[in-house]
């Protein structure tokens, strides 16, 4: 099985399964965030960024379909790492603050439907 199709598969059942259960357990979530710390918020940024890294190195495919999403995923989990890396307290601040509420429900969203659409085009 080439890359692509591999990452494509596995990131759209994780895409699909973790962000319907952020939807589902909302108040979850909004407990975890009201939880996080700069010591969380550093050490998850580390594994974000070596993740990032490997992903990055062994895909970085910017063609039609679904390889340019999974491209993207890996680009994102790599600036998420350096931003909860070099900005921890910013990061915790922002998730606490009032002014992310908003934006979580269709973020998460949208995460969704990246993974059906990675779901749909891997398995079909």
């Amino acid at each position: 099985m080439e890359l692509s199709l591999f990452l494509a598969k596995a990131w759209g059942i994780y895409l699909t399964f973790a962000t319907i259960a952020m939807l589902a357990n909302r108040k979850v979530i909004d407990k975890v965030l009201g939880e996080l710390n700069t010591s969380i918020m550093f050490f998850s940024g580390a594994a974000s960024l070596a993740l990032g890294s490997v992903h990055i190195i062994g895909h970085n495919v910017w063609t039609p379909g679904y390889a340019w999403v999974v491209s993207l995923l890996g680009w994102i989990i790599f600036i998420r790492g350096l931003v909860r890396m070099f900005m921890p307290e910013w990061v915790v601040k922002v998730a606490r603050g009032k002014s992310v509420g908003p934006w979580i429900t269709p973020l998460t969203v949208l995460f969704l439907v990246g993974g059906v659409y990675l779901l749909w085009s891997s398995f079909a």
